[in-house]
């Protein structure tokens, strides 16, 4: 984040009356028992695979009791989980992102700073090559006029 950009941040941070909450984040440290939680979920996915297909309850009952400090304090991320798979090199960047913030590395507002930009990295610029490469292969091709004499045109007429 260079000048300019902390200059604006400040300035938007002044103007909405945000809160800060980066002292609560520090305290909790909470990166670290997600990081756990992600991997173990991920891992029983992998390794209880046919459990998963046939008894879903019973495997849902499994990771509930590994993972429970997910269910109980980040259950839309537990359940996102759960059901889809998740990108690792974004969870990773969130995760990164955060143990920045409770580090002491930056705070709350340049920590969403940060995740903004990767979103906007994931959805916006994503989406604005996706346009471009269907705008090319897409393209309308235009031929070139033919010029004519107003008498060339009225014998053809």
């Amino acid at each position: 984040m260079n000048d300019n950009e902390k200059y604006q941040l400040q300035q938007m941070i002044e103007q909405n009356k945000v809160i800060d909450n980066t002292n609560v984040l520090r305290e909790l440290k909470h990166s670290s028992e997600i990081s756990k939680c992600v991997l173990k979920m991920l891992e029983l996915k992998n390794s209880h695979h046919e459990l998963l297909q046939t008894n879903k309850p019973k495997f849902e009952e499994l990771v509930l009791k590994e993972c429970s400090f997910l269910f109980f304090n980040y259950m839309q991320l537990y359940n996102t989980i759960l059901k889809e798979n998740l990108d690792m090199d974004i969870m990773n960047s969130l995760l990164t992102t955060l143990r920045k913030i409770e580090n002491g590395e930056c705070d709350q507002h340049e920590g969403s700073y940060e995740v903004g930009k990767l979103l906007k990295t994931i959805y916006i610029d994503g989406t604005l090559k996706d346009i471009q490469k269907h705008d090319e292969e897409n393209k309308i091709i235009f031929k070139q006029p033919k010029t004519i004499q107003w008498s060339e045109y009225k014998k053809n007429m």
